[in-house]
């Protein structure tokens, strides 16, 4: 069965590196590929599993000819988790507040 549409913002393609850590824990970066991404929120894909709910930190690179031009930052909550073909991961995070380019 089709899942409601639930979005506020437009989704736009966007396939670039990140990072996702968890939030309030001195986890190790997991590395991930975004696949789109909306003013609020980010579809990626990893190799490590994060349950729904859980509350993370991202790390955008944004890269253009293969150099990184910019890193966007931001926190949210894992609210899709479901299990790709593949053996990869596919998460949707809602942020908190608009990516920023800085780290804090």
């Amino acid at each position: 069965m089709p899942r409601p549409e639930r979005r506020k913002s437009r989704r736009f393609p966007l396939r670039q590196s990140a990072v996702i850590r968890h939030k309030n824990t001195l986890s190790a970066e997991i590395p991930a590929f975004t696949l789109n991404a909306s003013v609020n929120s980010v579809f990626l894909t990893t190799d490590i599993a994060i349950a729904e709910g859980r509350t993370v930190h991202v790390a955008i690179s944004l890269k253009k000819d293969g150099v990184e031009t910019v890193r966007l930052y931001g926190t949210g909550n894992v609210v899709r988790a479901q299990t790709l073909p593949t053996g990869r991961f596919a998460l949707g995070i809602v942020f908190e507040k608009p990516l920023t380019s800085s780290g804090a």
